[in-house]
């Protein structure tokens, strides 16, 4: 397996990460269906391993995996911002 990308492999002049890697409207789909399996598991740990050693990673160029596990990360992010919006709000509630 291929552990660096050759410098000069990115589009930066495309609007999205997914384009800007070169990769296919397939190999996007597929890694956001394995992004989403792995926001089902517990650990961040957990979720990266979905992405890097499970079964369907074979068919995930490095590429792929990349956007993954940036876009995985994005989406934990966010998981934890709303969940800190949702707290303080909560919290500045008072029952009347």
């Amino acid at each position: 397996m291929s552990c660096c990308m050759e410098r000069g492999s990115l589009d930066h002049e495309k609007e999205n990460l997914a384009e800007a890697l070169g990769m296919t409207p397939e190999e996007k789909a597929l890694a956001s269906k394995i992004i989403d399996e792995a926001l089902k598991k517990g650990r961040v740990s957990e979720m990266l391993e979905v992405i890097w050693s499970n079964e369907g990673c074979e068919a995930m160029s490095l590429q792929a995996k990349i956007y993954a596990t940036f876009r995985l990360g994005m989406d934990v992010y966010r998981i934890i911002l709303e969940d800190m919006l949702l707290r303080r709000g909560e919290g500045e509630e008072k029952p009347r």
